[in-house]
């Protein structure tokens, strides 16, 4: 594994073990998605599915720009739409800071499996030992860490 690879997994294996001490329920599907997503981190195996899907669009691969695009839009538009539901101070909850940023993690693999080169160029620019995807999933795995650890400081104090 290189540099980009431990950092996801120590990013999202970090977040995946701070999602345990949530007091509620989506605490553990936080961190089984996060535990998931640092195995994939090291496994790599969105690689394989993208090139999968190249070898079955045959002829077709030269014109798959719109498509991919399209499906991009139809990720953060997804995206956008369930961060907007859950962006509701009446629905905030312990988990809605992790919930959030998984949700970008999400994302941001999604953007990558779908591969449209111009953004791939940017996310797998190097950044100093890391790309800059890895730098990505770090403040990913950073701002799950911060929202778990001031959800565990607020059920201190008020215990």
């Amino acid at each position: 594994m290189d540099a980009t690879q431990w950092a996801g997994v120590v990013a999202f294996g970090g977040a995946a073990a701070a999602c345990l001490s949530l007091r509620v329920p989506s605490g553990r599907i936080l961190a089984a998605v996060n535990g998931c997503l640092a195995v994939e981190c090291a496994l790599g195996s969105r690689h394989g599915l993208h090139d999968q899907v190249i070898r079955l669009l045959g002829d077709y691969y030269p014109e798959r720009q719109p498509f991919q695009i399209a499906l991009v839009l139809i990720a953060a538009f997804t995206g956008l739409t369930l961060l907007a539901r859950r962006w509701r101070p009446a629905r905030m909850t312990s988990a809605s800071v992790p919930l959030i940023a998984t949700g970008a993690a999400l994302f941001l693999f999604a953007v990558e499996t779908i591969s449209l080169h111009a953004l791939d160029r940017l996310l797998y620019r190097p950044a100093g030992p890391v790309l800059v995807i890895g730098w990505l999933w770090i403040a990913i795995g950073t701002v799950t860490l911060i929202g778990t650890a001031r959800d565990y400081h607020r059920a201190r104090l008020s215990s």
